[in-house]
């Protein structure tokens, strides 16, 4: 008994296992595969939110506006061919994670130069 609740880590719990997730990641992509490609054969199973290809990487990010929807096509659609490749799909990381940790380097970048402009104005 208390053996099985050791298991319910919320702390460690996957990001792949997080319900409100609905972005999947799609890897193995054929490098002709165009973010419309990716539209029109997801979009078969719910509206979507944002798709996105990376410049010059093999792989693809298409999130769903719903949850069902985005476990329906990781299930359909993956190992399926699109393009010349068998894609490989995965739930992806939700955008919102990389939103949590901004680079410092470019927060202090701005916040100087921002400074800097009020400072002239109130002199100038």
């Amino acid at each position: 008994f208390e053996h099985a609740a050791s298991y319910q880590n919320p702390q460690g719990a996957q990001n792949e296992n997080d319900p409100n997730n609905t972005t999947i990641f799609v890897g193995n992509l054929d490098p002709n595969v165009t973010d419309d490609h990716l539209r029109q054969v997801f979009g078969q199973y719910g509206e979507l939110v944002h798709v996105k290809i990376p410049a010059g990487k093999r792989c693809g990010f298409v999130q769903f506006a719903d949850r069902i929807c985005a476990e329906e096509a990781l299930r359909v659609l993956n190992g399926t061919l699109l393009g010349g490749q068998n894609v490989r799909l995965s739930w992806g990381r939700s955008p919102s994670n990389k939103q949590a940790q901004p680079d410092p380097n470019q927060w202090n970048g701005s916040g100087y130069y921002g400074y800097a402009q009020g400072y002239d104005k109130g002199f100038g």
